[in-house]
């Protein structure tokens, strides 16, 4: 078994999730600077504009329904703030925090492996930053 195929199975050990495309996995997590020829449809741009609106769309149907008596600016406002690049980083870092995986600093360039963090769960930190815009 390659290197590759090594790695991409101790990630699907750790998140409990087995990929059926391997090549969409592979895809989603290769950065356009490793690619030899720029060619920027095997990286991860495609999926991350995909996963960008796809985002949009979960957070906005959160918003609309927990905040029923929101007008259409205050709902764009909210939804603007948790899609941001800062928010979205933040909820990265708990989420990896509570599944014990490495996730980049803030401050430096190097990864700090975080421990596990019981009974927090993938929803908890969404519904926590929702709850705290409010």
């Amino acid at each position: 078994m390659s290197r590759k195929a090594k790695d991409r199975t101790a990630l699907e050990d750790r998140i409990g999730y087995k990929f059926a495309d391997k090549d969409l996995l592979e895809r989603a997590l290769t950065h356009i600077s490793a690619l030899s020829g720029g060619n920027r449809a095997a990286s991860y741009q495609r999926l991350e504009f995909l996963g960008d609106h796809v985002l949009g769309l979960v957070i906005s149907d959160m918003l609309y329904r927990a905040f029923t008596k929101a007008n259409e600016g205050e709902l764009s406002r909210r939804l603007a703030d948790l899609v941001r690049k800062e928010t979205c980083a933040i909820i990265a870092r708990t989420l990896a925090s509570a599944n014990g995986f490495a996730t980049m600093s803030s401050s430096s360039s190097c990864c700090a492996a975080s421990s596990p963090a019981p009974g927090v769960r993938r929803p908890d930190a969404v519904k926590k930053c929702i709850s705290s815009s409010q």
